[in-house]
């Protein structure tokens, strides 16, 4: 604590909050807990005799991120209301302990991912306004403005807040494209010059990890982690050992930890504002009141959503198929047509592609049918061939997924729509890379390049940097694919796109075999197992620990050839990889009978 202290008194710490800091008691706001249990009942309270009886049970315990992504993905807009409970912005103890500590020049940034503005309240009670006495950058405030000079307190609102609709709207986004150049700038020079403590660690550490323990150099004075779940500590742990970074885990209370710091600082505890014990009784009643409002269709298909999320595809597709019905009735083709595409993709989740197929052509049916009459028809029926070419793909029909992409391709190039133009041309170029067409998939690239860079679109342009440097192993040009690679991921790392990230571990980890770095591939590999294993990219994970299972016996590691291919073949079977999952039992049985792989190709990229 001393130590810490110092760095205080240096005007040397960053803070990241999570929005756990928030429903710190006495604001009485509902918890992550409270809220997924309220909301999970207002909904089912709406479910008629047409769908079977649901428990609270079938639903798994999800994160406060996974709900609202899921809420968001599914309902758009009509979630807004919902997140009015958190608008009440109740300041507590620990955040006027952490305004005082701004105001008296001993705290230079606070770094949050709470969807509030409670700090900032915190910080009016102690005369400081915003733009005057500290700066805010969130999605309103954009990061242009920054500078390193700048020396007076900085928040960084990594979520935005929920001020209004547009800057919500903004935060989700970053569930889907990451932060942005402009917080990341911020954020790694926050990361290279202070020392970082890491408060409310439920959704700080599980999304920023990897980036923080990647880009942290060697003369970072530190990370210090203030957590009492022990699921928490057990998953910061398991990463800093594929990091090699020291990190001190403090198990203990923030309020505690403050309160020990301003002993350690010679401070008495000053007479902050008193917060006033603010309950919400009526909240349950609001959620139920919200859930009422919505159609029964909503509720549907909100409910089927989370039960996909949770792997309860069969309850999914019931409810989809409730919904399916009610739509029909109503004579909402679009809905329909909508609907049908949703039940598709559970029915290839459960490796079921001749329903999926059936669902994806009824929803094409209806929209070719009122292509005059809906105006997303035509964008909807470019996006129903993509995901007809994506079933194929699974099935590894590569001419078949071929053909459709390239029917999508056509209607998108009428329709001029460029990210979803650059997204066509990426999966062709993966079809064709599985058909060995080197050039075609180059070609495709080269289109799907320029679009990227014409919209500042990273995303896609980290991904078709990677597919390109593919091909360059292929060609033996390991040296274009290392650099291709070490861009791609720096894009991917920035917006936060972590799958990509993982996949590009693995597809480097090609090239460090290539330089006989058995150690360093192996890093490389553990590395892309744990981002794949965090996200649920099974399937990627699975190519993952299936090379990692050849690199262990070219090292003569039987035991861990063996260990590594049966956890390879789990998520292939998981993910109804039949092709991949053949060959692995096959490994299997030959490295039980003879002890001896006869596998000469080398490690998959992905």
């Amino acid at each position: 604590m001393k130590k810490t202290a110092d760095y205080f008194s240096m005007h040397q710490v960053v803070l990241f909050l999570d929005q756990e800091i928030s429903t710190f008691s006495p604001t009485h706001l509902p918890n992550k807990k409270q809220f997924w249990q309220s909301l999970i009942q207002a909904l089912l309270s709406r479910c008629d005799e047409t769908v079977p009886k649901l428990s609270e049970k079938l639903f798994l315990k999800f994160s406060f991120d996974t709900l609202a992504r899921a809420l968001y993905s599914e309902l758009g807009e009509q979630i807004y209301p919902v997140f009015n409970i958190f608008r009440t912005n109740v300041t507590n103890p620990i955040h006027h302990k952490i305004a005082w500590l701004m105001a008296h020049h001993q705290l230079p940034m606070v770094i949050t991912l709470s969807l509030d503005d409670c700090l900032e309240q915190a910080l009016l009670a102690q005369n400081m306004k915003a733009g005057q006495d500290y700066f805010v950058y969130d999605q309103k405030a954009q990061c242009t403005t920054w500078s390193p000079d700048i020396e007076k307190p900085i928040i960084l609102k990594l979520r935005g807040s929920l001020h209004d609709h547009e800057s919500l709207n903004q935060g989700m986004a970053i569930y889907e494209y990451g932060l942005g150049h402009e917080k990341i700038e911020i954020l790694a020079y926050a990361l290279r010059k202070y020392y970082s403590i890491l408060l409310g660690m439920d959704g700080v550490f599980p999304y920023l990890h990897h980036y923080i323990l990647e880009t942290l150099p060697c003369s970072c004075p530190g990370i210090l982690v203030i957590e009492q779940n022990p699921e928490v500590i057990t998953d910061i742990q398991r990463a800093i050992q594929f990091y090699g970074h020291a990190i001190v885990i403090r198990k203990e209370s923030q309020d505690d930890f403050l309160n020990k710091l301003f002993q350690q600082l010679g401070h008495k505890i000053p007479d902050l504002p008193t917060t006033e014990a603010h309950t919400m009784p009526n909240y349950h009643d609001y959620l139920s009141k919200w859930a009422q409002e919505l159609s029964l269709i909503s509720v549907y298909s909100m409910l089927a959503k989370l039960l996909e999320v949770a792997g309860k595809y069969d309850y999914a597709i019931l409810l989809r198929q409730a919904s399916l019905a009610l739509a029909i009735q109503e004579n909402a083709s679009e809905e329909v047509a909508q609907i049908y595409r949703k039940m598709s993709k559970l029915y290839a989740k459960k490796h079921l592609p001749s329903l999926a197929h059936s669902s994806l052509s009824k929803s094409l049916e209806i929209l070719q049918k009122f292509r005059q009459s809906i105006t997303t028809a035509y964008a909807n029926i470019a996006q129903v061939y993509l995901e007809l070419g994506d079933i194929a793909f699974q099935q590894e029909q590569w001419e078949e997924s071929t053909q459709q992409y390239r029917h999508g391709l056509e209607i998108q190039q009428q329709i001029g729509n460029p990210w979803l133009l650059a997204e066509t041309y990426l999966r062709l170029a993966q079809s064709a890379q599985k058909q060995n067409r080197v050039a075609e998939v180059l070609q495709y690239c080269e289109k799907a390049k320029e679009i990227c860079e014409s919209q500042q679109d990273t995303v896609r342009l980290a991904r078709t940097y990677n597919q390109i440097a593919q091909m360059h192993v292929y060609q033996k040009k390991f040296v274009e694919a290392k650099e291709l690679y070490y861009q791609a991921q720096e894009m991917a790392w920035n917006y936060g796109d972590i799958a990509t990230v993982g996949k590009i571990y693995n597809n480097l980890a090609a090239i460090a075999l290539q330089d006989r770095d058995y150690f360093g591939a192996q890093r490389l590999y553990w590395r892309a197992g744990i981002i794949l294993d965090r996200i649920g990219d099974m399937a990627g994970a699975s190519v993952v620990y299936q090379n990692l299972a050849l690199l262990k016996y070219s090292c003569n590691d039987l035991g861990g050839t063996k260990r590594y291919l049966e956890r390879s073949l789990k998520y292939a079977q998981d993910t109804y990889l039949d092709t991949k999952s053949n060959k692995i039992q096959e490994l299997l049985a030959e490295l039980e009978k003879n002890n001896a792989l006869s596998y000469t190709n080398g490690p998959e990229l992905s």
